[in-house]
């Protein structure tokens, strides 16, 4: 009987995939029964199988994207993976339920928490994104789990009031309120190096949304900064960071590593991963039977372009990652990022590297009974004289 050949699809370097092919070469090559092949863009288009607009497309869709599925690349750096395309796929589990059904999760958990960080956009053909994590805590009160349930990316305007509309908007979306004590959103970081202090200024003004005829208010900082500047609003919440990476880097970069490898982050799983697990969850109900070809005709509480949006953002995650890794400063004492091409952004990377700083830092906290010894509460005293009486 002849074995069929294995089939792998071409990925990154840091992954077990890439371990196999290579032993498959090594063994190719030593002439011991093994046999790769590979083709690029040019092999289909040859015989008419891809357009060429098609391919032009493809590369300015993603670059990452197309070195791998069109010229037959292994991508991402083999030394110095701030995080091994293993680990980034592992945390790909969340599905339909776990990320759209916002209403439904709030209401069954009073105590959900959320954190929107954003990472602003400088100039040129850089975008600005905002990502939004749910934050799970142990009955201890410690940080378990963060949950990316919205990332979204936004072409460079240089208008901070639409930014800081969006941004709002999404704040209200996941249950936040001006009122602290109610809101469910804890927290919105913003990167304030440089041109982002003109996003945090703008979400300090009051807006209006007219599309849903909307007051959206206006926000305060958290922290001492050097921002001078006021709320348009008074008594407006505390909840802006205007987080000055400088200084902080090496922190940030450990932290995300971490977080990472210890499987503390949930990410939204692949397209097809989520609507077959919608259809399976249909047809687990029993009143009609369903295919995967019937899923663009279901009536959904969020829409099947959103759906597959929110999942390509992480496939776009993690080529930003495939394109970074960790290099060591000079002096030996602290963690970088560089980008192996300049041309791939790593605006995704950044904005959830602040939500984990943020959550690490900030949602972190162990509750401790606290130990006295009850003589040294209350002493009830009549006059000069002390009677020694505790309560």
């Amino acid at each position: 009987m002849v074995k069929l050949p294995d089939i792998l699809l071409l990925g990154y370097r840091n992954s077990d995939e890439f371990d196999v092919i290579t032993k498959t070469a090594e063994k190719m090559i030593d002439l011991k029964g093994s046999f790769l092949f590979g083709a690029t863009w040019a092999l289909p288009y040859r015989y008419g199988r891809l357009a060429k607009t098609g391919i032009n497309s493809a590369r300015e869709k993603d670059e990452v994207a197309f070195r791998m599925n069109y010229l037959c690349e292994w991508v991402g750096s083999t030394e110095g993976a701030l995080v091994s395309a293993n680990d980034l796929m592992a945390c790909r589990t969340l599905k339909y339920n776990d990320m759209f059904k916002i209403a439904e999760i709030n209401k069954k958990n009073p105590n959900t928490e959320y954190v929107i960080a954003v990472d602003v956009a400088g100039t040129g053909e850089n975008t600005t994104s905002i990502v939004i994590g749910r934050i799970l805590k142990k009955e201890n009160n410690t940080l378990d789990k963060v949950q990316v349930v919205s990332c979204n990316t936004i072409p460079t305007s240089g208008d901070f009031s639409d930014d800081a509309i969006f941004i709002k908007k999404l704040f209200y979306a996941y249950g936040g309120s001006l009122d602290l004590t109610k809101s469910r959103v804890k927290a919105i970081v913003v990167d304030a190096n440089a041109i982002g202090q003109g996003l945090v200024q703008e979400l300090m003004e009051n807006h209006f949304d007219a599309e849903t005829n909307t007051n959206l208010g206006s926000f305060d900082l958290m922290f001492e900064s050097k921002i001078t500047k006021k709320p348009e609003n008074k008594n407006s919440p505390k909840i802006l960071w205007d987080l000055i990476v400088s200084g902080k880097q090496n922190d940030i970069i450990v932290n995300f590593i971490n977080m990472f490898k210890g499987h503390h982050v949930l990410m939204a799983a692949t397209y097809d991963a989520v609507k077959k697990d919608i259809i399976d969850d249909l047809n687990k109900q029993g009143k009609k039977h369903y295919e995967l070809q019937d899923f663009y005709g279901l009536n959904l509480a969020v829409s099947a372009d959103d759906i597959e949006y929110q999942c390509n953002q992480v496939t776009g995650f993690i080529n930003e990652m495939s394109n970074l890794k960790t290099v060591v400063s000079e002096d030996n004492k602290s963690l970088k990022v560089k980008q192996i091409k300049r041309t791939i952004n790593k605006d995704k990377f950044s904005a959830i590297s602040y939500l984990l700083y943020y959550a690490k830092m900030f949602m972190d906290n162990e509750e401790v009974e606290e130990e006295y010894d009850v003589n040294d509460l209350v002493s009830i005293s009549y006059g000069a004289n002390n009677m020694g009486y505790s309560y």
